[in-house]
């Protein structure tokens, strides 16, 4: 007679002696499905939270786009509030620069006038002394 182990195949064989590891493993594939699905579902709470960021962050996104396009328009408004007073000073200082030409021009005037002025004063008064001594000679001639 043949025992048995010698006329079974050896996978046959090998599966009649893991037999009894089949239950163990289907407990841990159970224990590894559960750990698996936590993990799907810890990954999923993950999804759902960065779906949220990301929702807030898209908001955020958009609020500080207007905040930049009211100030974009503030600073385009300030710049042309700006050349417009750059311009009114350099119209001032134009009119100034004009103004001081004309008081430096006005005291040359003034000098020339006063120092002809001067001249004339004395030439006055020589004219006055002279007609004094020709007024005495004219009365000791008489």
């Amino acid at each position: 007679m043949i025992p048995f182990i010698s006329w079974c195949p050896l996978n046959k064989l090998q599966e009649i002696t893991t037999f009894p590891d089949f239950f163990g493993n289907r407990k841990k594939l159970a224990i590894r499905l559960q750990e698996a699905e936590e993990a799907v579902e810890a990954v999923n709470a993950k999804c759902s939270s960065l779906d949220k960021t990301k929702h807030r962050l898209q908001t955020e996104i958009e609020d500080l786009t207007i905040d930049l396009e009211r100030a974009n328009s503030a600073a385009i408004a300030f710049d042309k509030k700006q050349r417009n007073f750059d311009k009114t000073i350099s119209d001032w200082k134009q009119k100034f620069e004009e103004t001081q030409a004309e008081l430096e021009a006005s005291q040359k005037e003034a000098r020339s006038l006063s120092t002809e002025l001067f001249k004339l004063k004395n030439a006055y008064e020589e004219s006055l002394d002279h007609l004094e001594t020709l007024k005495r000679e004219n009365k000791n001639l008489q």
